[in-house]
């Protein structure tokens, strides 16, 4: 069966990530739902009290990386197992490998425009196995 996410969080440090991302989401779906944190410490104070269906994460922010903030998702009881997508500029094979190894459930490099980014989230919400993801 698969499962069908709704509730999106993207952890990015660009508020403009946000708004690229929240118009594919809408043209893919309405009724899909987007929580943004600009740090990943934020992020983590959020994941306290929310469980998102799936997690967009970037690599690439300042004080805490993508790979810290990946680490620290999974030590949090309830949300250890929602599937964390790592969305980068900078994703290559190795970085991919890495958040694999670190629990990731899939890697997928940031789109430039709306109709790629519409293409990648339905990717992600129909994918069976999200530990099969990895798009760069």
């Amino acid at each position: 069966m698969v499962e069908m996410y709704t509730n999106f969080f993207l952890i990015d440090d660009d508020p403009d990530e946000l708004d690229i991302f929240s118009e594919a989401l809408t043209e893919v779906d309405p009724r899909f739902t987007c929580t943004w944190a600009n740090s990943p410490t934020k992020a983590l104070d959020i994941l306290q009290n929310k469980i998102p269906d799936v997690i967009f994460l970037d690599i690439n922010m300042p004080r805490m990386d993508g790979y810290e903030c990946l680490q620290e998702i999974k030590k949090i009881d309830n949300v250890a197992n929602v599937p964390v997508i790592m969305y980068s500029n900078g994703i290559n094979v190795d970085a991919c490998n890495k958040a694999i190894a670190l629990g990731a459930a899939g890697c997928v490099r940031k789109a430039a425009d709306i109709p790629k980014l519409t293409n990648i989230i339905r990717n992600v919400i129909t994918r069976t196995d999200p530990k099969a993801f990895f798009e760069v």
